[in-house]
């Protein structure tokens, strides 16, 4: 007795990796200081941005045992604030000294990578008689997207608005195209662009620790 036994099994590649590289130049005047409580500022073009960026970089900041704070929590850019009022906040948390974190560049490929099938036969033989299994396994082909993205973080001092330190990044994000949210996306990059940036000030002991 021959017995036939057909497996299918559709496999899809989802999501992304996402790669960074980060470089900095150090004011020598300030390669000894370090700093313990700092702002974290996001000049990007939309709020939701905006937004992302300080929670990722004030995260990271936290983590690595300095105080941080977003300026969209303190200092919403809505309206010109006064010398007095940012005095006053400054003050309030005892900064002394921010991040600005932006965009410098951005731009994308999209490339089509064709499907494949692989088809497996496996023959089996027991007393009742030979069975044959054959395992088909089928990866359709897909749009696959390769996002090269660029940011820029300069910390100053506070007290007498030095530029302290600049690190740029350059991050190559590669995803199925409309397989994953853009949100998802972002925050999966972000937090590689922030996890380089805090690395880098460590590096080169611009942070105090708690």
């Amino acid at each position: 007795m021959r017995t036939v036994i057909v497996l299918l099994s559709i496999s899809l590649t989802i999501g992304g990796c996402v790669s960074t590289h980060v470089t900095s130049l150090v004011d020598p005047l300030y390669r000894d200081s370090s700093y313990a409580r700092i702002l974290v500022i996001g000049s990007f073009p939309t709020i939701e941005a905006t937004k992302l960026a300080e929670q990722h970089l004030v995260r990271d900041l936290t983590d690595s045992g300095t105080f941080a704070i977003a300026n969209t929590e303190i200092l919403p850019p809505l309206r010109k604030y006064s010398d007095s009022e940012i005095t006053l906040i400054y003050r309030k948390y005892d900064l002394d000294a921010c991040v600005v974190i932006s965009p410098t560049s951005e731009r994308s490929n999209l490339v089509y990578v064709p499907g494949w099938t692989h088809i497996d036969n496996s023959i089996h033989q027991n007393t009742v008689g030979t069975s044959v299994t054959t395992s088909v396994n089928s990866i359709p082909g897909n749009y696959q997207q390769t996002n090269y993205i660029g940011t820029k973080a300069e910390l100053r001092d506070i007290k007498t608005g030095a530029l302290v330190c600049r690190c740029e990044t350059n991050s190559k994000h590669v995803t199925e195209y409309a397989t994953s949210s853009s949100s998802s996306e972002n925050d999966y990059v972000m937090n590689s662009i922030c996890e380089k940036i805090v690395g880098e000030l460590e590096k080169n002991k611009l942070l105090k620790h708690k």
